[in-house]
């Protein structure tokens, strides 16, 4: 989730050489169908990218600049106003060649579609090297600011899913239902938190009539 829960963000501090990378090997490629994604805060309005993915000319990369952000897929760019705010932003784009509406590409802007193309351009995989984050494709518009949670999927996430995505990995924790020097932390329609650490062991079960009920 954003700011680092659980396992912590990554942040970039807008210098060339400083970027995440890994092969992009078994990706999706071609036309083929994926949905791809990350929380990213941006700390700065100046060009940066915080993904690219493939081969210089037939690549797929994010890019803010202080006039929008950018989705560039090939020769095809599609943009929306800035994201250089400082604050945090889910951001998830779907790619379907074969979409029964004709729109092929999704922009998905904290779960809900923001801007779309029925352009796919095909997307050559570049290798050893050829899956970055905190940078472009080819390594040049080095990111400021944050990312947390990227995925990349060899499917087609529906609108409802990507909303699910957003919906869950932003949860907050809810106020202390109780006093706040008591032990549950939060609750939700399906869920308890509750933090047991500071209880003696009779207390913690002795008014529960039965365990199936957890």
């Amino acid at each position: 989730g954003a700011d680092g829960r659980p396992n912590g963000a990554v942040a970039f501090p807008g210098t060339a050489g400083y970027y995440l990378l890994a092969s992009d090997a078994g990706l999706p490629s071609g036309l083929g169908s994926r949905s791809f994604g990350m929380w990213v805060k941006f700390h700065s309005g100046t060009t940066m990218a915080p993904i690219g993915i493939g081969a210089a000319g037939a690549h797929h990369r994010w890019y803010n600049w202080s006039g929008g952000f950018v989705s560039e897929n090939g020769g095809d760019a599609i943009s929306i106003a800035g994201l250089h705010d400082g604050q945090w932003y889910h951001i998830v784009e779907v790619c379907a060649n074969s979409a029964s509406d004709g729109v092929k590409r999704k922009l998905y802007i904290n779960g809900r579609v923001q801007v779309t193309s029925t352009v796919l351009n095909s997307l050559t995989l570049a290798g050893a090297s050829g899956y970055k984050l905190g940078a472009d494709h080819t390594a040049a518009l080095p990111f400021t600011g944050v990312i947390d949670a990227p995925f990349i999927f060899a499917g087609v996430l529906t609108g409802d899913q990507v909303r699910a995505l957003y919906n869950k990995s932003s949860q907050q924790l809810a106020p202390n239902p109780k006093d706040s020097t008591e032990h549950v932390e939060a609750m939700s329609a399906t869920d308890i938190l509750a933090q047991f650490s500071r209880l003696e062991a009779p207390d913690l079960f002795s008014d529960i009539p039965a365990m199936e009920h957890w």
